[in-house]
């Protein structure tokens, strides 16, 4: 599984779920988003291992579902998080992150990490 944020560049520099990728949603709209997401499941997808469920997620869902909507052509398993990142940190405290995510991004490469 992959997470990928499509909030502003700014709600990102605030606060985000672990080290998930930035792909605001105005960069999907236009479409060289689309190819930022692409590329992103293709770094670490191997030969023979199924496709990764692509999470999107925004602040309260909505942009999300329409990042989902653009997305739904790619060929990629496509997900979004119900509530967003408001939601997630009711859940699970930021210093937390690590610890639930770490069996879904242990086998992420650096690149996709630290985007």
């Amino acid at each position: 599984m992959i997470l990928i944020d499509v909030r502003s560049p700014e709600e990102y520099a605030e606060d985000r779920i672990g080290e998930s990728p930035l792909v605001p949603l105005i960069d999907i709209e236009a479409g060289f988003g689309v190819q930022q997401v692409q590329a992103i499941a293709r770094s670490i997808v191997k030969s023979n291992q199924t496709q990764p469920t692509i999470v999107l997620y925004c602040a309260r869902g909505g942009r999300s579902v329409k990042a989902y909507q653009k997305l739904q052509k790619i060929g990629f398993n496509l997900a979004f998080l119900s509530g967003g990142i408001t939601a997630w940190r009711e859940a699970v405290p930021a210093k937390q992150d690590a610890e639930i995510l770490a069996p879904i991004t242990r086998s992420l490469p650096e690149a996709v990490r630290s985007n």
